[in-house]
């Protein structure tokens, strides 16, 4: 399932994120905040603000799932055990808010990695990422020679 990335508004100290990409047993690949317990109490500190900015962006449908919660100046850095490319973008499950980056990362295209690699991007600051907030993640892992697509969501929260 997606994991939505939230922000919250309070000026945070920045800090790496581990992001994990894996397959779930009953569930399939997914991506998820290696500190699953840590990003639930993120979670509880923006949990909301992220209800409220939600409700305002006229949703398409309920969230079933614990977003990864990062801030600006925060890195994420995602890992998988298989090769894997990653990539981000304004999630579609709210309004968009023009004039923001279409990705926290300002990255142009999926980062493809190797097998057991990883990759990092840092969260832009000031640049219309924490009024966007929702974003989702996007891309693949290449299990048994094929493609197998995965796409969690995130909340940016300051």
């Amino acid at each position: 399932m997606p994991n939505p990335t939230t922000t919250t508004t309070q000026a945070t100290t920045p800090t790496t994120i581990k992001v994990q990409i894996i397959k779930k047993k009953h569930h399939g690949w997914t991506i998820e905040a290696e500190d699953f317990d840590e990003n639930a109490k993120r979670f509880l500190n923006v949990m909301d603000d992220f209800s409220k900015r939600r409700k305002g962006r006229q949703p398409k449908k309920k969230p079933d799932h614990l977003p990864i919660i990062f801030n600006e100046g925060d890195t994420l850095t995602f890992t998988c055990e298989l090769e894997f490319a990653i990539g981000a973008q304004k999630d579609d499950v709210v309004e968009p808010i023009s004039d923001t980056p279409d990705n926290p990362f300002g990255w142009n295209d999926l980062q493809t990695v190797g097998a057991g690699g990883s990759v990092s991007g840092v969260v832009m600051r000031s640049s219309g990422v924490k009024e966007q907030a929702f974003y989702k993640f996007h891309g693949w892992v290449v299990e048994n020679g094929r493609r197998v697509d995965v796409d969690p969501c995130g909340y940016c929260g300051s």
